[in-house]
């Protein structure tokens, strides 16, 4: 008995943290790239290397959501375990399921204005190629 009493309240700290710690996660939506990080490091250390990674641009992904401003929020994937299809992350690489229309919906939230805005009338458009098929 004596045990289960100093067992107890340790076993309740562990749940305790666990909690606060998804619910932090969970709270806006959003794990961080740091996150992603720790299961996708071989795409984080490629993004990073990329225009759209470098976070001292205000411009960038990087700059904002890091991953999860092109990805979607990330917390129910992470909170999920992970996986293909799990947590509503949108695959873009060009061998994803994703639809065009997606893929591109996706890009052009960014890539419709000043001057990254080449996709109206370009050649990706009259192809009907996805926005990914370059990236």
């Amino acid at each position: 008995m004596k045990k289960f009493l100093i067992f107890l309240p340790v076993l309740s700290l562990f749940f305790l943290v666990l909690n606060s710690q998804r619910s932090v996660i969970g709270s806006t939506g959003y794990a961080g790239p740091e996150i992603c990080k720790g299961c996708h490091e071989d795409r984080y250390e490629s993004y990073i290397k990329t225009s759209h990674g470098i976070k001292a641009d205000p411009r960038t992904p990087a700059a904002k959501q890091g991953c999860e401003s092109c990805h979607g929020p990330g917390a129910a994937h992470v909170n999920a375990g992970g996986g293909k299809g799990v947590g509503g992350i949108i695959p873009l690489s060009p061998k994803s399921p994703t639809k065009t229309e997606k893929k591109n919906a996706t890009c052009l939230e960014c890539h419709s204005k000043g001057k990254v805005s080449m996709w109206d009338g370009g050649k990706h458009e009259s192809k009907g190629l996805s926005c990914t098929n370059c990236h």
